[in-house]
């Protein structure tokens, strides 16, 4: 094809234009995080690779780079898609206790949703915007229910430590699943006294013993509070931004 003066011939437009699958929609950063999180759930973390992706999605590797710079760009994408997730308390929480539940739990509930993704929860090297958000929101909750700084801090740390910490024991030893907690948490040499720990630790209920650890740190938390005289004010648990 001849092209006139100043003009590419439409063939080499058409071959710069990256290549996408018919029927599928344009290409945007959030379906790229869509289909990335979609193939980490079938598959693995390990599994995901920009070609891997590309293909996916119909579209060449370097169409991606256009929405996310490159691989580490991609699992930041992840986490911050993530923590998108944490439900936030409603506005008008009766108790600072009613407001940090939901927080502890839909931290949990996100292990569970996604197993493979979980573990960049907190490994990526800064937390993404919807993380500081959920902390942001958590600490003024403990303020705003007259926690001090300090303890404020500490109770944020305490609460989020312990609903991760939970959700990746429960990935990585079985909890409720006798089958899988024996095969993973006892050497196969083991006296049989470990085993038959291992397998009652594997016969527990999760939700039941997430639930009963929270409760325990939440009235413990209360408790640190009240020790330091300091009162809860009347109203919602959420303090004003």
């Amino acid at each position: 094809m001849i092209a006139t003066p100043g003009q590419q011939p439409v063939g080499a437009l058409e071959s710069a234009v990256p290549h996408q699958a018919p029927g599928r929609g344009p290409l945007s950063r959030e379906r790229v995080l869509t289909a990335a999180l979609r193939l980490v759930d079938e598959h693995s973390l390990e599994a995901l690779s920009m070609r891997r992706l590309g293909a996916e999605l119909g579209v060449e590797a370097m169409s991606l780079y256009h929405h996310v710079p490159g691989k580490d760009a991609l699992l930041d994408g992840l986490a911050e898609r993530l923590w998108a997730g944490v439900r936030l308390p409603a506005e008008g929480a009766p108790d600072w206790k009613a407001a940090a539940r939901p927080i502890a739990k839909s931290l949990r509930q996100l292990a569970q949703e996604h197993p493979n993704a979980y573990p960049l929860l907190l490994a990526r090297a800064t937390l993404p915007e919807p993380a500081l958000r959920v902390f942001d929101t958590l600490f003024r909750t403990l303020r705003g229910a007259g926690f001090d700084p300090e303890l404020a801090r500490h109770a944020l740390g305490a609460l989020v430590a312990y609903a991760t910490g939970h959700a990746m024991v429960e990935l990585a030893c079985g909890l409720g699943r006798p089958d899988l907690a024996a095969q993973r948490c006892v050497p196969p040499d083991a006296s049989g006294r470990f085993a038959d720990l291992a397998r009652a630790l594997g016969e527990c209920n999760p939700d039941r013993q997430f639930d009963l650890g929270l409760e325990a740190m939440l009235d413990g938390l209360e408790a640190r509070r009240q020790a330091r005289g300091t009162a809860a004010p009347s109203g919602s648990a959420r303090a004003d931004p």
